[in-house]
């Protein structure tokens, strides 16, 4: 079994990895989980007894609904809750509540009290936080953020607020980024030798249907079979009949029947797609679980690290580890798909005396935290997948076949 699959830029890209659906490994979890409350600006953090939390050293048991009501001082307002790790904002209302299932580290973020000032956020669509400022309502000298805010199968098309519109706004304003569907794509699906297909864009919802049971057999799942299974392993990506997926690759699915192989779980990085113009990659993940789990947490971790990234036991789900990030979706659904992308994807080296770019791996994993019916917590990973995009000339170009970039990210 390989430890990661890597990609060339060479393949066909695009398409998702197929991954075995027995590989993915399950961890005990601990029984407890450490808690970082901070502040940022003048006010307070109480918990649900009304005592303050800024700054304290907390631990839940895992599965433990908390929940945080953020006060700001005579003078000042509450703004949000922001996740320190990946500095995206979680909530804008006064009292935050999640379930603790890992580590985390969340600031309460308080702002002073100006009727000639105003706070400026530009967000991600995932309000990640890419510029915070505070600008003189009614200025209209201030700058956007250069930066473009990619999203796979989009073409950025600029931010949804001018510079005028913001400073007309009083209080705090949010800004998001704005895109054009470019891309469509195509799932074709077997059901007892009946073959059907459906087109749909990029990034939008898909749900495809196989019937409870067929030819006296209850429905078992959907699966991918690899073109080539001396490669790759078939992938099992849904145990239930109702597939509801978001649309990132063209696809091929089949039904299965009286079948008795995986656990009812399924967590798995259903590919990757690259921006080498914006220097930026996005992980999509997916996962399926079944009713007989409890469901704490999804998320991804990521490294650029060999050593950790060649790792089973290295590459987890670790506070004092700061090559591995991670990152957690905000939900607990049992089906669907999350993206994480990567932002300043590009480093940089000296070559023919000119300083050129180039990519360097990325290994990531998804993860769930579930809970099963005897009450035991683990953690389930999927398999190490690598993205793998190495310029072999160093002259700034991509290596391949007439590569172009479907989406044209310009």
């Amino acid at each position: 079994m390989k430890s990661y699959f890597k990609k060339a830029i060479s393949i066909v890209l695009f398409t998702a990895l197929l991954f075995s659906f027995v590989s993915f490994g399950a961890n005990a979890q601990a029984a407890d989980a450490p808690i970082s409350i901070s502040v940022s600006g003048i006010g307070s953090v109480a918990d649900t007894d009304g005592n303050k939390v800024n700054g304290a050293d907390l631990s839940y048991p895992i599965g433990t609904v908390v929940s945080y009501t953020a006060t700001p001082n005579s003078g000042w307002e509450f703004l949000y809750w922001v996740n320190v790790e990946t500095n995206r904002i979680v909530s804008f209302d006064d009292t935050y509540s999640f379930t603790v299932a890992t580590y985390a580290v969340i600031e309460a973020v308080f702002e002073y009290l100006d009727p000639d000032y105003h706070r400026v956020v530009y967000l991600s669509e995932g309000n990640n936080i890419i510029m915070s400022d505070f600008w003189a309502v009614g200025d209209l000298s201030y700058e956007e953020p250069e930066e473009k805010i990619f999203v796979g199968g989009k073409t950025w098309n600029g931010w949804k607020m001018s510079i005028a519109d913001i400073a007309s706004q009083v209080g705090s304003v949010y800004v998001y980024p704005q895109y054009t569907d470019v891309a469509s794509y195509t799932v074709t699906t077997y059901i007892d030798g009946v073959v059907s297909q459906q087109e749909g864009q990029y990034g939008t919802n898909m749900t495809i249907s196989a019937p409870e049971t067929l030819n006296g057999e209850d429905f078992s799942y959907w699966i991918i079979y690899p073109e080539d299974p001396l490669i790759d392993d078939p992938q099992i990506v849904s145990y239930y009949s109702e597939y509801e997926f978001i649309i990132t690759a063209d696809m091929t699915v089949h039904a299965e029947y009286g079948k008795d192989d995986g656990n009812g779980i399924v967590t798995r990085i259903a590919g990757d797609i690259p921006n080498f113009k914006d220097s930026a990659i996005t992980f999509n993940a997916e996962r399926s679980i079944t009713a007989d789990y409890t469901i704490l947490q999804h998320g991804l971790i990521l490294t650029q690290d060999l050593t950790i990234g060649n790792n089973d036991s290295l590459f987890v789900i670790n506070s004092d580890e700061p090559l591995i990030k991670k990152g957690t979706s905000s939900n607990t659904y049992r089906a669907g798909t999350y993206s994480v992308t990567l932002r300043n994807w590009h480093g940089t080296m000296i070559s023919g005396g000119k300083e050129v770019d180039y990519y360097p791996l990325v290994f990531v994993r998804s993860y769930v935290i579930v809970r099963n019916a005897e009450g035991e917590t683990e953690t389930y990973y999927s398999p190490i997948y690598c993205a793998d995009y190495v310029n072999t000339t160093f002259v700034g170009n991509i290596e391949g076949d007439n590569y172009e970039d479907p989406f044209n990210n310009n």
